[in-house]
């Protein structure tokens, strides 16, 4: 079965599947770094926000495309929708109050060359090679987090400025999204089954900066004055590996790796470990403690 194919399917099962008075439609939406996806989206009545399911994944997992399990991608679809129509409560009505709104937002980092269609509908700060863009973030439900990224109609509607937007962020963004740093091996033997985890992994030099939430927690190295508490500790200038738009790696200068060797690093995993939508950059960044600065 050929992907077009596949979508129809997809469109025509979860149609069937919902109420008579609920809508259904297949949109190819942007995302970050240029990808395009397709998404089921399920419109009921008296539902404000509805939840963004995508459907590429199903049909690229699938060993045998000839004999793909319609049925249990519906089941997931409409788990999923179900999940997430009840525990997004955000009031859309905050859009039309600039007050009650700038209460949610927060910043995040994204690619600029990667992003550039992007960047010309909504606010951003270029910075660096990168380009701190603006989201409406959910409060936390049993669904999970959610957000909304900020477009350029919504300064028109609200009639502030991108800098409106920055000043709000920076006070935000560290409230609400906190950092959350440690050793490469503490983090690693988290995340690991507890057969997997080793003692001594703990001793690796690299630290993982993220936020609280491990979602779009790159964003951290703005956070005023944590890169200089870190180096302080570390003693030394810091080298900034860009893991993912979640996550950063920290490397304490002082350790022998040339920035050729640590650029190959991050490119490697980059291409064999990273989602497309989730790259940051493709080389490291060097903070420097005495001058208080980011540089590539």
């Amino acid at each position: 079965m050929n992907y077009e194919d596949y979508k129809k399917k997809i469109l025509e099962m979860v149609t069937a599947a919902v109420p008579e008075d609920a809508s259904v439609r297949l949109q190819t939406l942007p995302k970050n770094n240029g990808l395009l996806l397709d998404a089921i989206i399920i419109n009921e009545k008296d539902v404000a926000i509805t939840p963004t399911i995508y459907i590429n994944h199903y049909y690229d997992d699938a060993e045998d495309q000839e004999h793909i399990d319609f049925k249990f991608i519906l089941d997931e679809i409409l788990h999923l929708y179900h999940q997430n129509k009840n525990g997004l409560h955000l009031d859309l009505d905050i859009f039309h109050d600039f007050e009650k709104m700038s209460e949610h937002i927060v910043y995040r980092l994204i690619n600029y060359d990667k992003n550039r269609e992007l960047l010309k509908d909504i606010p951003h700060i270029p910075y660096l090679d990168l380009a701190i863009v603006f989201v409406c973030l959910f409060p936390e439900t049993e669904a999970g987090h959610g957000s909304i990224l900020i477009h350029n109609c919504h300064l028109d509607h609200w009639q502030v400025s991108t800098s409106d937007l920055m000043r709000i962020a920076q006070k935000n963004t560290p409230k609400l999204l906190p950092y959350d740093l440690r050793n490469m091996g503490d983090w690693l033997n988290e995340m690991l089954p507890e057969e997997c985890r080793e003692e001594q992994i703990s001793e690796m030099p690299l630290y993982v900066l993220t936020n609280a939430i491990k979602l779009h927690g790159a964003c951290c190295i703005l956070y005023k004055e944590l890169l200089r508490q870190v180096a302080e500790k570390f003693s030394s200038d810091i080298v900034i590996l860009p893991s993912s738009i979640h996550e950063v790696l920290l490397l304490p200068a002082y350790y022998d790796n040339t920035t050729e060797e640590l650029n190959a690093l991050v490119q490697q995993v980059n291409t064999d470990e990273v989602k497309d939508e989730d790259i940051l950059s493709d080389h490291v960044y060097y903070y420097d403690r005495r001058a208080n600065t980011v540089s590539f």
